[in-house]
């Protein structure tokens, strides 16, 4: 893991008030293409669900999961949510204090680069997770960011999941930790 920059230059809530509701489900369409949706049975937390655009798609296929919880940080990103998606419940929450409650499954893309400390964000889900936990990034930085802090490569969190795979183009790494 390197560090790229120290300095935080966006504003969530901003960009997601000017983005809409739909632009981050390919992140989940390639989730789903090399992980079975079936193995999320129970409950499925989105940290980090931004817009819950992933959120719905999951919904849509994900048959064994009976709950479906988005937690993020932005409070303008969850009171769309919870306007947009009222079957759905969402709570605000920050990576960077351990989740007060733990959840069958977890998904965490593309959220990781983005906060002061991942390898803690990290333990935190794990900590909360009892069956499955899904985590992505950009891989080494070749999808760079003004706000990417970090810049992570299959060396990364190797201690503490099962596996991992590289997205299309190598644009991205997902990692696999199965408690089940």
């Amino acid at each position: 893991m390197k560090r790229i920059t120290t300095e935080r230059k966006f504003n969530w809530d901003e960009f997601f008030h000017d983005k809409g509701s739909t632009w981050r489900d390919k992140d989940y369409r390639f989730l789903t293409s090399h992980f079975n949706p079936d193995i999320f049975k129970g409950e499925l937390a989105d940290v980090g669900c931004g817009l819950a655009d992933g959120l719905r798609y999951l919904k849509n296929i994900c048959k064994n999961t009976t709950k479906f919880i988005g937690l993020d940080h932005s409070p303008t990103a969850l009171e769309s949510n919870t306007h947009f998606n009222p079957d759905m419940e969402f709570r605000l929450f920050n990576l960077d204090t351990p989740l007060n409650k733990q959840f069958d499954n977890i998904i965490c893309l593309q959220t990781l680069e983005h906060i002061d400390n991942p390898v803690q964000a990290l333990v935190n889900l794990i900590n909360a997770t009892r069956k499955t936990l899904i985590i992505s990034t950009p891989y080494k930085n070749k999808r760079p960011d003004i706000d990417h802090m970090w810049s992570f490569d299959e060396n990364d969190f190797k201690e503490f999941m099962d596996s991992y795979i590289i997205g299309e183009n190598g644009a991205n790494i997902y990692w696999r930790l199965d408690k089940s």
